[in-house]
């Protein structure tokens, strides 16, 4: 072992130089072992597009507030409770304005039916307005008459399926069937066999039988409603919204997010979903 540098100043020939070197020696033998012994951070793989690895390697490093914190904490703890709660309410506010809507044109089209008279004037439509028209105008600000047979069933698809059901399949099944690699192979088997499996065969079903037991009729009879919806734009309308939605939950969203941002979505979804359900209803009724 070599005797310290102040004892070795003795022995030194030309001592200053000596230790100089000495010591620029020591400090550099003594960062290249800090280098070597500091961990390297590996660069995180982009099996995925651009956008969407840079989306998840800062998803993250975002900090949140409080009331994030305490809805993050929310979700990871109680997952199934959380889907259910936040799934449900949204299903039930979609039909709600879907039903609300309906009625607002329906009542405008019988208050124009009943004393709105269009005429041409000086190369414009014009609306005669009449004391019968200005009667209908009480009716306009009136509360809907609500439906809540219709209500109760989305409240009940909306948290038993798309709440409890699908964080079961996204976060529980669809890891074990398809792995969890982020490659746009794995990505894209997630999203075709939602949308072309799980969509026609289970999710839209799922909604029809539990309108028809709402409404006290055989699922043999929701079924049939839901193969006519089928028939005219029913999946179209569903793909468009939901393949690059489902794109973007499957490649992007964390998983306890997962439920969450397809409430978001399916907020918008549920209110069209219900006006097409709703064609027959007047039989139903």
């Amino acid at each position: 072992m070599a005797p310290p540098l102040a004892l070795r100043q003795g022995f030194s020939v030309g001592g200053g130089i000596e230790i100089e070197r000495e010591r620029e020696r020591e400090r550099r033998e003594a960062e290249e072992s800090a280098v070597s012994a500091a961990p390297l951070s590996p660069l995180p793989p982009l099996p995925l597009p651009f956008p969407l690895a840079v989306a998840r390697a800062a998803a993250p490093a975002m900090e949140l507030s409080p009331a994030l914190e305490l809805l993050d904490e929310w979700l990871s703890s109680a997952p199934y409770a959380s889907a259910f709660t936040i799934t449900a309410i949204k299903a039930t506010a979609s039909d709600l304005i879907a039903q609300t809507r309906e009625q607002s044109v329906e009542q405008a089209g019988r208050s124009a039916e009943g004393g709105g008279k269009t005429r041409r004037a000086h190369g414009r439509t014009a609306l005669s307005v009449s004391p019968r028209t200005l009667a209908t105008l009480p009716a306009l600000l009136e509360l809907p008459d609500i439906v809540w047979r219709r209500t109760t069933a989305f409240f009940l698809y909306g948290g038993l399926y798309q709440g409890a059901t699908q964080y079961y399949l996204f976060n529980e099944c669809f890891p074990r069937w398809f792995g969890t690699s982020d490659d746009l192979a794995t990505l894209a088997t997630k999203v075709l066999f939602d949308q072309l499996v799980l969509t026609p065969f289970l999710c839209l079903p799922v909604a029809y039988l539990i309108k028809a037991i709402a409404f006290a009729e055989s699922p043999a009879e929701g079924l049939r409603r839901y193969i006519a919806d089928v028939k005219e734009d029913l999946l179209i309308k569903y793909w468009l919204i939901w393949t690059p939605a489902q794109c973007f939950t499957f490649g992007v969203v964390p998983p306890q997010y997962r439920i969450a941002f397809i409430a978001l979505v399916s907020f918008f979804w549920l209110i069209i979903l219900s006006t097409i359900s709703a064609r027959d209803d007047a039989a139903l009724s």
